[in-house]
């Protein structure tokens, strides 16, 4: 609800939101309608099992061992669900675990997506489990407006955003197209302004102050 208010979506219309905020630690998936939660699923999914995998990726394929700042930064820098046009590479350094000295070696954006299938797939599939148990007639709403996408995990790669890429692999799995916070770690954020705005008696107290709630359709 509070990343739903950050990012500016009408949640006291009686049409259907749907928002995926996808954080450090989990994934929200909620349904939003009458300024109350219709239906929502979370999972132990976020950044931090993202950077995980990646660790145990780069440990199981070349006997690499690095550290989780390393497996974040790989994750910032190559991470994405789809293809992101030019070809990405970074090297990374760390313990060679079978001569047992420091090794470097480059990896690419490639990689990285086949590493992180799994649990992108998972978030994946709570969306779809989550659309198929909302009402029809709010379902119908949310074919028509998109589903939101929220969290800071959603700042990824460049040069193309990588929330840009989530969105289309979203939209491919289940149908439905997205839009993406333009700012997505201050979504729950947002949530500060509005609350200090309704204290104040202001009539814009729905309406985030930041610049991040810019969406756009995919």
């Amino acid at each position: 609800m509070a990343a739903a208010i950050g990012v500016g979506l009408p949640i006291q219309e009686p049409s259907g939101n749907m928002i995926v905020d996808i954080g450090g630690g989990t994934t929200e998936v909620a349904v939003i309608s009458l300024s109350g939660i219709v239906y929502s699923r979370s999972m132990r999914i976020g950044g931090d099992v993202l950077d995980e995998t990646i660790v145990n990726y780069i440990k199981r394929k070349y006997n690499l061992l690095i550290g989780e700042r390393t497996g974040e930064e790989i994750k910032v820098r190559l991470g994405s669900a789809v293809p992101v046009g030019e070809a990405l590479t970074l090297e990374v350094k760390g313990r060679d675990l079978v001569a047992g000295i420091p090794k470097t070696l480059l990896i690419n954006d490639t990689e990285i997506r086949e590493a992180l299938a799994e649990p992108i797939g998972n978030i994946v599939e709570t969306v779809r489990i989550t659309l198929e148990r909302t009402p029809p007639e709010l379902a119908a709403d949310i074919i028509d407006q998109g589903i939101v996408l929220a969290g800071g995990i959603m700042q990824l790669s460049r040069p193309r955003p990588s929330h840009e890429s989530h969105g289309e692999h979203a939209r491919g799995c289940v149908g439905v197209r997205t839009a993406s916070c333009w700012d997505p770690g201050r979504g729950a954020a947002g949530v500060r302004g509005t609350t200090l705005r309704r204290r104040e008696g202001r009539g814009d107290a729905d309406q985030p102050e930041h610049a991040g709630t810019s969406r756009r359709f995919r």
